[in-house]
């Protein structure tokens, strides 16, 4: 039986494309939390889910971030991508990057 590590690299590549998006917004991470109707500093913890003061989000409370930075909607695309989100430290690495949207997961708002 394989090992599943505790934080996937699913859950690495959606957490960093929503990141991106809050980091585009230009809102701090207590506003993104009001804004997701979440506890204060939840975001924070969110991505940081590998810490030991960090938190997993259910897919649930995901879904409330992206209705947060996506209130008219929003589709989920997963697509073949080089990059992997298997630790930690890659996460780290790839918001400290450009911050452009070459991730293996887009979100996008359909065109009406």
């Amino acid at each position: 039986m394989k090992f599943i590590p505790r934080v996937t690299p699913l859950y690495r590549a959606l957490v960093h494309e929503i990141e991106l998006h809050r980091r585009a917004k230009g809102w701090s991470m207590e506003e993104f939390c009001d804004l997701a109707g979440s506890a204060d500093r939840y975001w924070a913890k969110a991505i940081n889910a590998d810490a030991p003061s960090g938190r997993q989000a259910r897919m649930e409370t995901l879904d409330e971030f992206c209705w947060a930075i996506f209130p008219t909607g929003f589709d989920v695309q997963i697509m073949p991508s080089n990059r992997k989100f298997e630790s930690a430290a890659d996460l780290q690495a790839a918001l400290n990057a450009s911050g452009t949207w070459s991730g293996s997961l887009r979100m996008y708002v359909p065109a009406e």
